[in-house]
């Protein structure tokens, strides 16, 4: 069993998108996110940062949305407004 095996692949692909989604969430809360020019170097690179900050965002927007729509349903979930 090496480094690449498909469990430890699956391992850091996961950790990859919790991370992701934990940046969007600054970015949602604070309007700070990350720069993919300091990130990475090259186009290439650059493009693959964009894509997976992205992807964060629209997994923390659905999260949202779900969320949403349980407190409205009487679910899991409930609206408390912090002032």
């Amino acid at each position: 069993m090496g480094v690449f095996s498909a469990g430890n692949l699956t391992h850091l692909a996961v950790e990859a998108v919790l991370v992701a989604v934990v940046i969007a969430g600054v970015h949602e809360a604070t309007g700070c996110t990350m720069a993919p020019d300091k990130a990475v170097t090259g186009e290439k690179g650059q493009w693959w940062v964009k894509e997976w900050l992205m992807m964060g965002e629209w997994i923390f927007k659905e999260a949202c949305s779900k969320a949403e729509s349980s407190a409205k349903k009487g679910g899991l979930f409930r609206r408390d407004r912090i002032v």
